[in-house]
C-alpha cells in the first residue's frame, strides 16, 4: 500500500497516477473534504474558491491532457488589475500599464515612458539588493508604487529579504497584451476544481481517510510500502527542527445580491490598505447562468490570518526547510507539492512534479 499524506492537487494527482498503475493507495488529509487549497463550492450558482483564486494554466501538453481526462475546461483568460493612487493599472507591466499608471493622454507617450522605464537587467551578482534589481528592471515609480509594497505585504518581510528570482517570473511586455498568463492552455474546469478532483479519485484502488492528522510515526504504524508527504514538512516530523515560516491568510466573503458585478475584472490587487487582493468569482465562468444575473460574491484576502497558504520564499526559510527535506530523504519519505517540497508552485508544476515522481518510483 502507498500512503499519501495530503488530499490537495498534489496528493490526488499522485493517488490517481499510482492507481492507474495498479497500486493500492491510502490518501489521508487532516481536513474533512478533498481538494486542499483548491477546494471550491457552489453558492447561488457561483463557484466560490474557499482559499482564494486558483486559475489553471500550462504550456505542458502532458499536464493539459491529464486534467482534461477529468474535467472539461472553459476558455477563461485571466487578467489582474492593481489599484494604485486611485487608478486601475493592468498587471503585468506592458504599455497599457504605463498608460494607466501615469494617467497619460495617448499611447504614443505611454510607449516612450515604457522604453524609459525598462532597462535590460544585469546579472543578479551585480546588484547590491533586491530593491536595486527591481528599480533597474521595472523602474523606480512602478517598483515603489506596486512591486515593493505589494510584495512586502504578501510575503510579510522587507523587500531585500526576498530573492530576485521570484520577480523574474513577472514579464515585461513591449505591447498592449494585458493577459496575466500567456500559456498555451488555460481556463477553469466547468464544474469546479472539487468536482474535477473527485473524478480523479474515482478508482477502486484509492481509499480516502479524511479528518485525520498524520505524522511520521503514525505513518509508519500503518505499515505502508511507500510514504509520500504533500503536507506541511515541519508538522509531519513533529517540529523536530522547529516551526517553518508560512504565509497565513484570512478570507472575508461578501455576498452582494443587488449588483450584477462588483468590479470589472476577476482580481484586483491592493499594494496598500488592509487587504491585498479582492476576487469576484463569477468572472471565472462567463458561460454559467449566474454570470448574466444579478447577485455576485467577492472575497477579500488578508495576510496574518490562520490558514497556511504559501511557504515563505526567503532564502533563510528555504534553508530551514532543507533540514526537513534531508530528514525525509534519510527516512525514505518522498516529498511533493507546494508544502511537501516547501516551494511556491503553480498547479501545473505540482501536477508535473507528481507525474515525474510516479515515473521514477514505478520505472
Amino acid at each position: 500500500m502507498i500512503l499519501i499524506i495530503g488530499a490537495g492537487i498534489a496528493g490526488i494527482t499522485l493517488a490517481r497516477l499510482f492507481a492507474d498503475k495498479g497500486k493500492e493507495v491510502m490518501l489521508v488529509d487532516r481536513r474533512d473534504f478533498i481538494g486542499g487549497l483548491c477546494y471550491d463550492y457552489l453558492d447561488k450558482g457561483i463557484f466560490v474558491q474557499q482559499y482564494g483564486p486558483h486559475i489553471f494554466h500550462t504550456n505542458n501538453d502532458r499536464v493539459w491532457k491529464f486534467v482534461n481526462n477529468y474535467a472539461a475546461f472553459n476558455d477563461y483568460t485571466h487578467t489582474v488589475i492593481a489599484m494604485v493612487n486611485g487608478r486601475e493599472v493592468n498587471l503585468p507591466m506592458c504599455i497599457k500599464s504605463i498608460y494607466d499608471f501615469y494617467g497619460l493622454d495617448n499611447y504614443e507617450e505611454a510607449t516612450v515612458r515604457f522604453n524609459q522605464s525598462f532597462i535590460k537587467p544585469k546579472k543578479d551578482s551585480q546588484y547590491k539588493s533586491t530593491y536595486s534589481f527591481l528599480i533597474d528592471r521595472y523602474g523606480k515609480d512602478y517598483t515603489d508604487s506596486i512591486l515593493k509594497p505589494y510584495s512586502e505585504k504578501v510575503w510579510d518581510c522587507v523587500i531585500d529579504d526576498l530573492p530576485t528570482n521570484i520577480f523574474e517570473r513577472i514579464p515585461i511586455r513591449n505591447n498592449f497584451d494585458t493577459r496575466y498568463f500567456v500559456d498555451g492552455f488555460q481556463g477553469m474546469p466547468r464544474n469546479g476544481f472539487t468536482d474535477m478532483m473527485r473524478d480523479m479519485l474515482d478508482s477502486t484502488k484509492i481509499s480516502i481517510l479524511l479528518g485525520t492528522s498524520m505524522d511520521y510515526q503514525h505513518a509508519l504504524d500503518m505499515k505502508p510500502d511507500l510514504i509520500i508527504n504533500t503536507g506541511y514538512l515541519d508538522s509531519f516530523f513533529n517540529y523536530c527542527y522547529g516551526k517553518l515560516k508560512y504565509i497565513k491568510l484570512d478570507f472575508e466573503v461578501v455576498d452582494v445580491p443587488d449588483l450584477k458585478f462588483y468590479q470589472r475584472s476577476s482580481v484586483f490587487n491592493y499594494p496598500k490598505g488592509t487587504f491585498f487582493r479582492r476576487t469576484e468569482f463569477k468572472h471565472f465562468y462567463p458561460e454559467r447562468k449566474a454570470y448574466n444575473t444579478h447577485g455576485t460574491i467577492y472575497m477579500k484576502e488578508f495576510v496574518g490570518g490562520k490558514e497556511i497558504c504559501y511557504p515563505s520564499p526567503r532564502l533563510q526559510d528555504r534553508e530551514d526547510a532543507q533540514k526537513y527535506l534531508d530528514l525525509a530523504a534519510e527516512k525514505k519519505v518522498y516529498c511533493c507539492g507546494r508544502f511537501g517540497s516547501y516551494q511556491y508552485l503553480n498547479m501545473d508544476s505540482v501536477i508535473l512534479k507528481a507525474m515525474e515522481l510516479v515515473d521514477t518510483l514505478t520505472s
